[in-house]
């Protein structure tokens, strides 16, 4: 199956935090992050986040990003 013609191959390799980051903004300056954390021994670490631009943070949700999915994976 080909990929799609908007598909991304990304060849990275953890920085010496041993963490990752991918991003994109998506319109309007609001973007999303995924982050890799491969710290951990025991676990691998997966967390997106949804990133607010200033002109449409409010008082209950401030400009920045904010985790919208976590994912622990234990190895074995």
């Amino acid at each position: 199956m080909a990929p799609a013609a908007d598909a991304h191959v990304v060849d990275r390799r953890p920085g010496p935090d041993a963490t990752f980051a991918l991003s994109a903004e998506y319109g309007g300056g609001w973007a999303w992050r995924i982050v890799f954390d491969a710290a951990d021994a025991e676990n691998l670490r997966m967390r997106m986040d949804n990133v607010i631009p200033a002109d449409r943070a409010t008082a209950e949700k401030a400009a920045g990003p904010y985790p919208v999915m976590v994912t622990d994976l234990r190895r074995v």
